[in-house]
């Protein structure tokens, strides 16, 4: 039996109770919890209980599910107590005992409390002691005026219009719950490994579950075990203390991360030392009977002093015999297709899904050695070995991923490794509205300037969502465009491709070619010299729907260096490039990743005697809890000449849109 409790900001609690062992949640009919809201994905989460443990796993949902804080990438295991994030909503398990006592309490309280929004306190009210206590709002006396401070500072923190949330983590009622000072017992190490005081112990996981390694995770809460030994508190120093003097859970969980990958290259190098590194770097997987023999040593290492149960033998032993004989932490995340980008710094995996980065829960490469003979062993899958004076690395995977690798010694610090897709993952407007990247206003005046086949230039480092913006740029377009892309990108089938490499003169004749072709829009990657004059001279003649990508920091760096290219190449004054470049296009995007891995628009503008003038920009309000960036998309107030040139052609624009707010 599951029993829910679902609460809504600013709304009241209610509860769902279901005869089964799993429920799926999410936005349209058919999900047994239905939460109709817009950053609810339609196919959200689902929630099952084995063996009396409750377990909530993401169905790739586009803003995500969280537990207690952190973005669950796996399947996570959840107590009673614990917060489930989905969209606007704090889901909660209620186990079997505690739905009987509130059944017995609803019945002489009536359905008067269901009226009335319920706090942290009131809401906790029903559990255990030493639940509630952990809790940073939950009292045991109620507090006087309650209600009409928490409905004074809803109103007072209430966005203004197009604001930009990224819920749960700004809106989290635990970002400063209390975080167990006990530390588990330290880990055994193997036999003749040093003993360096730093470890950390990893999450209780039921063996015979799986995470990311095989391993299901679960979040760090509840008590640990007592302190042994003379190993550092996790809560002591090292730790990242929050304003309230607290233990940050991330730190804690950074330390327990720490311990595993430590121990796990103990392992390692244990293995090394008795068995040689020449079979393990047999091309291009060791033998079987390698393997076989690296198992076994493993195996004696940790039976002859095994390590301290805190440290679960099930999950690492074959994290330490993939490091070994195999790709380490690229076995598991290469099949992952929600996955546009990862890579590998000081043996840390960063990964990009749908547009935010993330540090990869797992340990990573736990040594310089695992690391290395990875990147060899894939570039032999592929057919092309690493070669011996080989230290810089290109490589095509056999889906059109891009390996780029760099190895020692033109990597001093050590080996350095990134996996992207290069063709762009279909991405709507409306993807881009939910994700925080542009505001309805902006998605509006785009969906117009693309069926009236506006001249575009995006502006942003490589990387940094260009592709994204892009994508939805051409999906946008009517159906009936014909829309030809200057380098490997189809746009989700939208596009015809045309051979973006070569010499110069190719690419110019490229240019000339397509623009005799009069499609309805022309895709550019960043272009310089001749073929970007070339460009200009088809926009000067008549071509519209050119969609220019310039790899620049700013909006200002974008035309500086446009108009200095033009210039060297034309032989004109700089004035005279850029006012060539400022009559060529009609809006100006600058986009850029911000601090907390999200793409935004960070300026809409038009060109203006050669500069660019704000029609939108992203005003930064505030750092929110979990360092996620909260901001609103503000007009400027003026009105881009382009909305006159859509009314003449039949296509008016409300204007309200451009307005700028009372308060800004």
């Amino acid at each position: 039996m599951l029993s829910i409790v679902i609460s809504e900001k600013g709304g009241a609690e209610r509860r769902q109770v279901f005869e089964r062992d799993e429920i799926t949640v999410g936005r349209v009919k058919g999900n047994d919890v239905l939460l109709p809201k817009g950053n609810v994905s339609k196919q959200h989460a689902r929630l099952i209980v084995r063996d009396g443990r409750y377990i909530v796993s993401d169905l790739k949902s586009t803003n995500g599910t969280y537990v207690n804080h952190r973005r669950i990438t796996h399947a996570t295991l959840v107590r009673e107590g614990d917060r489930i994030y989905i969209g606007d909503f704090i889901l909660r398990i209620e186990t079997p005992g505690a739905v009987a006592a509130d059944s017995a309490g609803d019945e002489t309280q009536g359905h008067e409390a269901s009226q009335h929004p319920i706090d942290d306190a009131s809401a906790c009210s029903h559990l255990e002691p030493s639940t509630t206590s952990s809790l940073p709002h939950a009292s045991s006396s109620p507090v006087p005026g309650g209600a009409e401070q928490s409905s004074a500072r809803r109103s007072s923190t209430r966005p203004l219009d197009d604001v930009v949330s990224h819920f749960p983590l700004e809106h989290d009622p635990d970002s400063g719950s209390l975080v167990p000072s006990d530390v588990p017992a330290p880990p055994r190490l193997p036999r003749g490994v040093a003993d360096t005081g730093e470890h950390t112990a990893r999450s209780r996981t039921p063996s015979g579950q799986s995470d990311a390694y095989g391993m299901l995770q679960e979040p760090a809460s509840g008590p640990s075990a007592s302190t042994t030994g003379s190993y550092p508190a996790l809560s002591g120093a090292g730790s990242e203390a929050t304003p309230s003097g607290r233990t940050s859970q991330l730190a804690v969980e950074e330390m327990r991360r720490g311990m595993q990958r430590e121990f796990v290259a103990e392992l390692c190098v244990a293995v090394e030392r008795e068995l040689g590194t020449e079979p393990l770097e047999l091309l291009p997987r060791p033998t079987s009977d390698t393997v076989k023999t690296v198992d076994d040593i493993l195996e004696r290492i940790v039976s002859a002093d095994s390590p301290a149960p805190e440290l679960d033998v099930n999950q690492l032993l074959p994290m330490a015999l993939r490091e070994l004989v195999a790709l380490g932490a690229l076995d598991v995340l290469l099949g992952d297709e929600a996955v546009s980008r990862m890579r590998v710094t000081q043996r840390d995996v960063v990964l990009q899904r749908r547009g935010v980065s993330e540090l990869y829960e797992g340990i990573g490469f736990t040594t310089e050695a695992g690391l290395v003979r990875a990147i060899r062993r894939l570039c032999a899958d592929l057919g092309r070995p690493v070669a011996d004076d080989e230290s810089v690395i290109e490589r095509e995977l056999s889906d059109g991923r891009k390996l780029s690798a760099l190895l020692p010694p033109a990597a001093i610090g050590g080996a350095v490794l990134q996996i992207r897709r290069t063709k762009s993952e279909p991405t709507t407007l409306n993807d881009l509205v939910r994700g925080g990247a542009i505001s309805r206003g902006i998605a509006m005046l785009l969906t117009h300037a693309m069926a009236a086949r506006a001249n575009v230039l995006l502006v942003g480092p490589p990387d940094q969502g260009v592709d994204e913006v892009l994508s939805a740029l051409c999906l946008a377009a009517p159906r009936a465009h014909q829309i030809l892309t200057l380098g490997d990108d189809d746009f989700g089938g939208r596009a015809v491709r045309l051979g973006a490499r070569g010499e110069e003169s190719r690419l110019v004749e490229l240019v000339r070619a397509a623009a005799r072709m009069s499609p309805d829009n022309l895709v550019c990657r960043p272009l310089a010299g001749a073929p970007l004059v070339a460009t200009l001279d088809a926009v000067r003649e008549g071509m519209t729907g050119v969609l220019l990508v310039n790899s620049a920091s700013t909006a200002r760096v974008a035309i500086d260096r446009l108009a200095t290219d033009v210039a060297t190449t034309r032989a004109v004054d700089v004035a005279t490039a850029r006012e060539l470049v400022a009559n060529t296009f009609d809006l100006v995007l600058e986009i850029g990743r911000l601090r907390d891995g999200r793409v935004r628009v960070v300026r809409l503008a038009e060109l203006r005697e050669g500069a660019p003038r704000d029609v939108f920009t992203f005003v930064f309000r505030r750092t929110a809890a979990g360092g996620a960036i909260e901001g609103t998309f503000s007009a400027s107030g003026i009105v881009p000449r382009l909305v006159e040139d859509l009314a003449a052609r039949g296509m008016p624009l409300d204007t309200a849109i451009f307005r700028r707010h009372p308060t800004a």
